[in-house]
């Protein structure tokens, strides 16, 4: 693919529509494939304050990859923080998500890392 183009594409329609959620979930894969890790957070988190508070708390796939951006840059507060409300969604809620077990492996990881048991 053109990711210069895509780029381009994706940054005219931000430009159009700033708050639309799926441009900046969209923005974030574009930066992590091209390895802008910090950019990824950014705009993904950016993602999630353009879902406002109450779609943001069921945001499970935008929480779960904010999580794994932090487990990645083993910033492990923060993953912590995400990765444990994903797994509090989707064991609590009626929300379909493919990694359920992994999420519990990934949190157990952070918390091992953070030195809590």
């Amino acid at each position: 693919p053109d990711m210069k183009h895509a780029g381009n594409i994706l940054i005219a329609s931000l430009g159009r529509q700033p708050e639309n959620t799926l441009l900046h979930w969209a923005g974030s894969i574009l930066a992590w494939r091209n390895t802008f890790m910090s950019q990824a957070v950014s705009i993904t988190g950016k993602a999630l304050w353009c879902c406002g508070e109450e779609l943001g708390e069921k945001a499970v796939y935008l929480r779960y990859e904010l999580g794994m951006f932090h487990f990645i840059a083993m910033d492990w507060p923060k993953a912590h923080e995400h990765l444990n409300c994903v797994y509090v969604s989707v064991n609590s809620d009626k929300v379909f998500f493919p990694y359920r077990t992994l999420v519990t492996t990934q949190l157990a990881a952070v918390a091992f890392s953070m030195g809590e048991q």
